[in-house]
């Protein structure tokens, strides 16, 4: 039975990846707050699908907390704004997981959806029906079965989507952005020295990478900070045209959740143990703060390095 080990911290208006990192290596010294067995049954062989099989079992192994306490707080005070990232495999069975606890008793009940607003932190530059799309991946597990008002799901432009148009789809969803902090639905955090949306919570994943959304190692894109958000036609892995939040806008949010499951390769705790122990910036997820916690979720393989 495998564990998933929790590294989380938590701080006030910290938006310092320096800062950050010095945290994670007080974590790794033995601050650890908690170390969660799983708690599903073992890992039934598959040969089939072998792969999918293993990151669904492993997925299923090690369950996240649902933030409850950042779901109340933020309905309490009058909206819950919600971002929802990527699809790293095993991270993305993770998050749907926990997501679909939501759709059961208690949750699916007592949540307040009409106060939810949903966003995605990035997006493939696809049609909303290509099996690519995380807008259909979120739709069709998800925004689909629960009482969130459509107005409040904004996802990227249909019509700029189909047609391929990465810089148009990230320039109108920047402009949805600017619309929602001037009718007040989000507010305005000032990080360095400019300001950039705030949201309640956001989801993320890392690639093996490294990258976190589409923000890629050695990608000119990671340096942007005079937009909310940006684009990329060159993404090192399919598809290649993507719309992404940038790092001041990710790094801006109330709370950030990331979660890490290894994908079966070397590459993914040799990331984690550049991130916890080398400080190596050059790795977009090595940047993640945020203004009231952070959180890291590694499945033992992941942290097998630290």
């Amino acid at each position: 039975m495998e564990e998933l080990r929790e590294v989380t911290y938590q701080y006030t208006n910290v938006a310092d990846p320096v800062e950050s990192a010095a945290r994670r290596q007080r974590v790794l010294n033995g601050e650890v707050q908690g170390l969660m067995e799983s708690t599903a049954a073992s890992i039934v062989e598959a040969e089939q699908a072998a792969q999918q099989a293993y990151l669904a079992a492993r997925a299923a192994e090690a369950p996240l907390p649902l933030p409850h306490q950042q779901i109340a707080r933020a309905e309490r005070q009058g909206k819950m704004a919600m971002q929802q990232v990527g699809r790293q495999a095993a991270t993305q069975l993770h998050l749907a997981l926990q997501l679909s606890k939501l759709l059961e008793p208690p949750y699916i009940d007592s949540v307040e959806w009409s106060k939810w607003h949903v966003f995605w932190v990035d997006e493939r530059v696809c049609s909303y029906e290509d099996p690519d799309s995380n807008y259909k991946l979120a739709m069709d597990g998800f925004l689909s079965k629960v009482g969130i008002p459509n107005e409040n799901i904004y996802a990227i432009d249909k019509h700029y989507a189909a047609d391929g148009d990465a810089e148009n789809c990230a320039m109108l969803y920047e402009e949805c952005l600017r619309k929602l902090v001037k009718q007040n639905i989000l507010p305005l955090c000032t990080y360095g020295k400019y300001q950039y949306p705030q949201f309640d919570l956001q989801l993320l994943g890392m690639g093996p990478d490294g990258h976190m959304a589409s923000l890629f190692p050695g990608h000119p894109q990671i340096h942007v900070i005079d937009k909310w958000v940006t684009y990329i036609t060159d993404s090192p892995k399919p598809p290649r045209k993507r719309i992404t939040f940038t790092l001041p806008v990710i790094n801006s949010a109330l709370y950030n959740l990331m979660a890490v499951c290894d994908d079966h390769t070397e590459q993914c705790p040799r990331s984690i143990a550049e991130i916890f122990k080398n400080n190596n910036l050059a790795l977009p997820a090595a940047n993640l703060t945020a203004q009231v916690e952070e959180m890291w979720y590694l499945d033992q393989a992941a942290a097998s390095k630290l």
